[in-house]
């Protein structure tokens, strides 16, 4: 059977409050945690307002029913954090992850979405907010995708029951330095931004490179450079694959690689055959481009005259500059000529 191995350090875990909260001054709360597959009944709860430079005594033994009912002094402070500690051993411990608010005049805390978090469009993110001392029923929710510079209207008039669920929109460039606003509807100067930045990506889109035409013919058992470009991919993860059937199946070339915008192909033993290729996001398989040109694979001999010809009309003395590709020849050496009669015979040029 499995087991668990378990840090002490994280036998408890504070889940309120634990960070970005904003509580009353002089009101009740409840201080919640979990304890996990401790033998310690008791705990001791310490409160800090200078962001846990200094701790002040809560309660020494509390039995563990994974919650406290605590009275929030009567301070303002926005440095403010819990730790609880196991009676029978110090050593297993939690302190609140970031610091919390106490205020006893008319205010408003944002506690999430938090720093450095991501989310990605048709997503949902949930946003949390606490008020105190207001009056004002409804809330005004903006979003910003520069660091706060300008603001986009989520919605006017939310009902201030401090959580709100954003279907986020389409964006089109991926921004690292994103931030929410909530204000008071009646009074806007009762307002808060949240902490850091977090990501908002932008529409994922891909799209198939090469090969730029299907006159292009490549021996098996070669290289070949296969390109794409593509923007807002999650994880920046891509699969790429072949088909020789005109996407009816598809073989893997690479799984799970990095989102270069290109890949070396070593083409494997197909003999002769039409390739296209399909690169779709790992993460999202519903994001992918089929390229509209197939790649033309052959092990037989071949040559292919590169001269377009049709048309054209030649007098005595012009010269002609001839352009040919060959593959899987077993000759270093060719024959030239010419027809005058649509191919029925051949005259040597060289």
């Amino acid at each position: 059977k499995n087991f668990t191995i378990i840090n002490k350090t994280n036998k408890i875990r504070i889940m309120f409050p634990n960070g970005g909260e904003l509580l009353e001054a002089n009101s009740p709360t409840t201080i919640i945690w979990e304890a996990n597959g401790l033998k310690s009944n008791l705990f001791k709860i310490l409160f800090s307002s200078n962001g846990g430079y200094t701790w002040e005594r809560i309660e020494s033994r509390v039995l563990n029913t994974d919650e406290y009912f605590w009275s929030v002094p009567n301070i303002e402070s926005e440095n403010c954090k819990i730790k609880i500690i196991a009676v029978e051993n110090e050593d297993i411990i939690d302190i609140s992850e970031y610091e919390f608010t106490i205020s006893k005049k008319p205010d408003l805390k944002i506690s999430s979405p938090s720093s450095d978090s991501e989310y990605y469009f048709k997503e949902n993110m949930e946003i949390n907010w606490n008020t105190v001392n207001v009056r004002g029923k409804k809330v005004n929710i903006y979003y910003s995708i520069n660091k706060g510079k300008t603001w986009r209207t989520i919605q006017r008039g939310v009902s201030n029951n401090g959580f709100f669920n954003w279907n986020i929109p389409k964006i089109d460039t991926t921004s690292h330095f994103s931030k929410i606003k909530v204000e008071l509807a009646n009074n806007i100067n009762i307002k808060d931004i949240n902490n850091g930045f977090f990501t908002l990506y932008g529409i994922p889109e891909i799209k198939v490179k090469s090969p730029q035409s299907s006159n292009l013919i490549i021996e098996d058992k070669t290289n070949y450079k296969v390109i794409w470009e593509s923007k807002n991919i999650r994880e920046n993860r891509i699969n790429l694959y072949y088909s020789i059937d005109l996407g009816l199946s598809w073989k893997p070339i690479a799984i799970d690689i990095s989102n270069k915008g290109y890949h070396n192909w070593s083409i494997p033993t197909l003999k002769t055959a039409d390739c296209i290729f399909k690169v779709e996001s790992t993460i999202e398989s519903d994001i992918f481009s089929i390229s509209g040109s197939s790649l033309k694979i052959t092990e037989k001999p071949l040559i292919l005259i590169k001269n377009k010809l049709d048309n054209f009309n030649f007098n005595l003395s012009d010269s002609i500059i001839l352009s040919w590709e060959s593959y899987n020849l077993s000759d270093k050496y060719l024959d030239i000529s010419y027809s005058i009669d649509s191919g029925e015979s051949w005259n040597t040029i060289h």
